[in-house]
């Protein structure tokens, strides 16, 4: 059986763990998501505060025998990630990074945004990823910290949203932007009102299925040509979700942002 980790601080990997299930498989899988409500917003934390808790989830996850981690927060993976590679080397890790290099590829204007948290904006990584691929570009930041709360709090419908996105995305009024960057993992749940707001001449990059790619290719995985879940010949899915956080809450949650009619197991971890 195919057993695959993923961690994020809260409820937003679930768009990278929804990729993952848009795959046919050719086996038996198992995904185990670890949302650490208990200690969000890691975009407000100290870089040793968040390596500590990636730490201890990644040793919880090691428990049960998976065969890669995703770091499905962009924060997290920024922070964390190089140093979890040296602490277990033979753990395939993959993280989630700003998709700078194919917004740079992309744009016509020459002005790409992206909206990610402060800590994320201010890392060393994503600079180092606007000068490798982006020296040619304006690249426009975007605090999303405000957006963020908004998934938690499961406000993801236009309705619902639109008074606080609006101000943080004035700069697209005063730039010729056409490419912005989802540089956070809760943000693809906020698609339908920036799909609202934004000009149409704006290209929204998900890195969700590269990261999906990746993984797939760091474990040698080969595709089923078949469609998904469509036949009792299909392998069988398990899906644990854990949560450091609120139990009643991440049910809740889960049920709103985890489409399909997936068994799921639903459990509080203390790590």
């Amino acid at each position: 059986m195919l057993r695959i980790g993923l961690i994020d601080s809260g409820i937003g990997g679930f768009s990278i763990l929804n990729a993952f299930l848009q795959i046919p498989f050719t086996q038996e899988a198992a995904f185990y998501y670890v949302a650490d409500s208990g200690h969000l917003p890691y975009g407000l934390k100290s870089d040793e505060y968040i390596h500590q808790r990636m730490l201890s989830l990644t040793s919880f996850l090691q428990t049960q025998h998976i065969d890669a981690l995703v770091v499905a927060c962009n924060t997290a993976t920024a922070v964390s990630a190089a140093k979890l590679r040296d602490q277990f080397p033979h753990l395939p890790i993959i993280g989630t990074e700003p998709a700078i290099k194919p917004a740079a590829l992309a744009t016509k204007s020459g002005h790409i945004a992206v909206a990610a948290t402060q800590s994320t904006l201010n890392s060393e990584r994503l600079n180092s990823l606007i000068q490798r691929f982006a020296q040619h570009c304006h690249v426009h930041k975007i605090i999303g910290t405000s957006w963020v709360e908004l998934v938690e709090s499961q406000k993801i419908m236009p309705t619902s949203n639109l008074k606080t996105l609006f101000p943080t995305l004035q700069v697209f009024d005063n730039y010729p932007i056409d490419q912005l960057v989802l540089g956070c993992t809760h943000f693809p749940f906020l698609t339908p009102a920036l799909d609202r707001i934004l000009p149409k001449s704006v290209s929204i990059i998900d890195p969700a299925a590269s990261i999906v790619q990746e993984c797939y290719n760091r474990l040698s995985y080969t595709f089923s040509n078949e469609e998904p879940h469509q036949s009792p010949e299909n392998p069988h899915i398990e899906i644990v979700l854990y949560t450091t956080g609120n139990l009643e809450d991440f049910t809740a949650q889960s049920t709103l942002l985890f489409p399909g009619n997936y068994t799921l197991s639903i459990k509080k971890i203390k790590a």
